[in-house]
């Protein structure tokens, strides 16, 4: 996607600065797989930046991450940062728009149902070295937030849930860390079989999260 707008010189947005319908229909064959385009194509005749949800999710955060900026009509690629779509420069662009994703972007966005606590993705650090020592093999779902989570950050997720039936805490952590985990490659899962929509049971590190996670530590 970054690619294409930095090639073309800015792209021309909608009136809500979304990607015109022309480029949105040029990235469905680059970026989805053959199962997923089959999916957007059967439920939206025309297909807008929302209806594609991969595509309009990545165009936030590179916004956010100061990548892409909207100006006179057209989402430009900052010309800036052209150095970070060199492929010498992958890790790079990795770790910005990681960054920006769970710092800045609120993952709850999409989800239309539930109850908005983005807070606790910004605790994401404060969750990847326990998951780098706990979760080296297979991990149970229902261990996760006990054996992960900070205590003070459980607590104050079960204050947020208390009193509400749309989600529990297995929910807050598939949505906020497991599936965005996941998908940036960072964790590997066992799914249940559910035909409509399989969960997470299982999860365990990946050999990319141990390529690309670092901690330090202090001889103080």
């Amino acid at each position: 996607m970054l690619l294409a707008v930095h090639e073309a010189d800015g792209v021309k947005a909608t009136a809500r600065g979304n990607f015109n319908r022309q480029f949105v229909e040029s990235m469905i064959d680059p970026l989805l797989s053959t199962d997923a385009k089959e999916a957007l194509l059967r439920y939206n005749k025309v297909v807008n930046e929302p209806d594609f949800s991969e595509l309009h999710e990545g165009r936030i955060v590179a916004q956010v991450a100061g990548l892409l900026v909207k100006r006179k009509g057209m989402i430009r690629f900052v010309k800036k940062h052209a150095a970070l779509l060199e492929a010498a420069n992958a890790g790079r662009l990795f770790v910005k728009l990681f960054d920006a994703y769970f710092r800045k972007y609120n993952i709850g966005y999409l989800h239309p149902y539930g109850i908005d606590v983005d807070w606790i993705q910004h605790e994401i650090n404060f969750l990847l070295y326990p998951l780098s020592l706990k979760a080296q093999r297979w991990l149970n779902m229902s261990s996760f937030a006990d054996e992960l989570l900070h205590p003070l950050n459980r607590q104050r997720l079960q204050q947020a849930l208390d009193g509400q039936n749309l989600m529990d805490t297995s929910d807050v952590v598939e949505r906020y860390f497991v599936r965005p985990l996941h998908q940036w490659g960072l964790l590997e899962v066992q799914w249940s079989k559910d035909k409509y929509y399989p969960r997470p049971e299982r999860v365990c590190t990946s050999p990319l999260f141990q390529q690309f996670i670092r901690f330090e530590t202090s001889a103080e």
